[in-house]
């Protein structure tokens, strides 16, 4: 199982994605606003990776992908996707990934997302479907 643990802040989201392998990615989302639609990461719980279509992941990489992760089965919400992002703004309730975090032009940010999302793309592709456990981070 995929899990992502998550940090709150008013700001924005930010968290640390394991994959089963190990590999480890930084997280970008909005803040929790109730689930609300472009303007919430999405509720703590277990959700299904499945690859569909999507015009995020083709503008997002340049076109190098048409197809991408969808996070599906999120109460009241759809198309949530696992894309490019660097700031909690470069996402409308999807998850952005990175290398790592740090400060991107004096804000707190994901960094390396291009390379991050290409790592994810290729370590995911073994397999048609999987499990993502989202919870909030202990510590």
């Amino acid at each position: 199982m995929i899990e992502l643990r998550r940090r709150y802040n008013p700001d924005g989201t930010f968290g640390q994605l394991t994959l089963e392998d190990g590999s480890v990615f930084a997280t970008v989302e909005r803040p929790w606003l109730n689930n609300q639609v472009g303007v919430s990461c999405i509720p703590e719980g277990i959700y299904t990776l499945v690859m569909r279509d999507s015009e995020v992941i083709n503008r997002t990489t340049r076109g190098k992908y048409l197809r991408g992760w969808n996070v599906a089965n999120v109460p009241n919400r759809s198309f949530i996707m696992i894309h490019i992002a660097n700031f909690p703004r470069n996402v409308e309730g999807c998850i952005g990934v990175g290398l790592r975090q740090g400060f991107l032009d004096g804000e707190y940010a994901v960094l390396q997302s291009h390379d991050a999302f290409d790592r994810i793309m290729a370590k995911l592709a073994i397999r048609d479907t999987w499990s993502l456990n989202i919870k909030a981070d202990s510590q």
